[in-house]
């Protein structure tokens, strides 16, 4: 994703970050996951972290540019991102240091589910953390992408497909064989990329391949409506997710010239539910160990688990991430999206098994009841 607030550095940031948490967690398969909403979250809450150099060969950024740049994303909205950041406290508890986000009173489990509702267009209907009485903190973020396309796409109801006859459409060659890449053409500097490998391609491959596509397009090597030049012409004619032949159509208006060739793509209606814990999230332990860390040597703080909540979403693009946290942290992430977008609330529960995070070295002051 490319936009006037999001530099290089950024979108470098987070692509070397989802692949972190992909070979971390094994999440190569696992679905929709929003790693840039995660990152979001994580990068907000940088000026407690105790060990920056941890956290920038992590983020991918050091403490400072990650506070800067996600107060450039949040007040300095690109046109087709939205992105808000939530932080609540229960009435009783007080912090004894400073939290880099506004803080709220921590409300109702019916006013969070608003919050979650407004800060995604209505694309998610209920907050992804269900409220305990011990819940003292609740951390969240949400993304919202939606992509403005400049024409060339449309929807075919006989097969049930998105239709793309413009943008960027080729056969590229990358180092597990080639892959169909396809791009809609946007006038806002937002790209939506759609890769496929042959069925055989193991899924951690097929990333790899991914971020080839995207390294090349970025620095414009990319040729559209081409096949690699080394290309076999019989696998020109058919390959694992495309296939080339003649036919006549009759236009209406403006037509290609006789004998051209027309690209056309086709991405089948498809929808994702899934569930994922995040837990063991790179970085995830590094911010909320100095937030909770004083929570392990006051006794009046009782260990708790907010428990996530099924989520179902309708529409496309939502990329909350939720971190509630009154010991410590647990992360649960659970995901709806159609299409090539994607629906990820991420949320980051606290629990009592000391199995799932120690706290470690000393932490920030964060909070105690009064």
């Amino acid at each position: 994703m490319n936009t006037s607030h999001i530099n290089d550095d950024i979108a470098s940031a987070i692509r070397q970050y989802g692949a972190t948490v992909r070979a971390s967690l094994s999440t190569d398969e696992a679905g929709p996951v929003s790693y840039a909403g995660l990152w979001l979250l994580l990068a907000s809450l940088a000026p407690v972290v105790t060990e920056a150099e941890e956290f920038r060969n992590t983020l991918g950024l050091t403490v400072k540019e990650a506070g800067d740049d996600v107060a450039g994303l949040l007040e300095h909205p690109h046109p087709t991102v939205a992105a808000a950041l939530g932080a609540w406290l229960a009435q009783d508890v007080t912090l004894a240091g400073d939290l880099p986000v506004t803080l709220e009173k921590l409300p109702s489990q019916d006013a969070l589910d608003k919050w979650a509702n407004d800060k995604t267009g209505g694309l998610l209907d209920t907050f992804p953390v269900q409220l305990e009485p011990e819940t003292m903190l609740v951390l969240a973020s949400a993304l919202v992408l939606t992509p403005r396309w400049s024409g060339g796409v449309s929807y075919d109801d006989e097969d049930d497909t998105l239709l793309l006859a413009g943008g960027l459409q080729a056969v590229v060659g990358t180092s597990i064989g080639p892959v169909a890449v396809t791009k809609p053409a946007t006038n806002d500097g937002v790209d939506v990329i759609s890769v496929i490998a042959a069925p055989d391609v193991p899924p951690a491959k097929v990333w790899d391949a991914v971020e080839e596509v995207v390294a090349r397009l970025d620095a414009g090597e990319l040729r559209n409506n081409s096949f690699p030049d080394d290309m076999p012409a019989g696998e020109v004619e058919r390959g694992h997710a495309w296939a080339s032949h003649e036919t006549m159509r009759s236009y209406w208006g403006d037509a290609p010239e006789d004998g051209s060739e027309v690209w056309e793509a086709r991405l089948p209606v498809w929808s994702a539910t899934t569930t994922h814990d995040l837990t063991d999230a790179p970085g995830v332990a590094l911010v909320a160990e100095p937030i909770r860390h004083c929570s392990l040597r006051t006794p009046m703080f009782a260990a708790s688990r907010a428990r996530p909540r099924p989520t179902t979403r309708k529409g496309s693009a939502p990329r909350p991430s939720q971190l509630s946290t009154s010991s410590p942290p647990g992360c649960r992430i659970s995901t709806s999206a159609p299409f090539d977008r994607s629906a990820s609330p991420s949320t980051a529960p606290t629990r009592s098994s000391p199995s799932l995070a120690e706290a470690h070295g000393t932490g920030y002051p964060c909070s105690k009841r009064g």
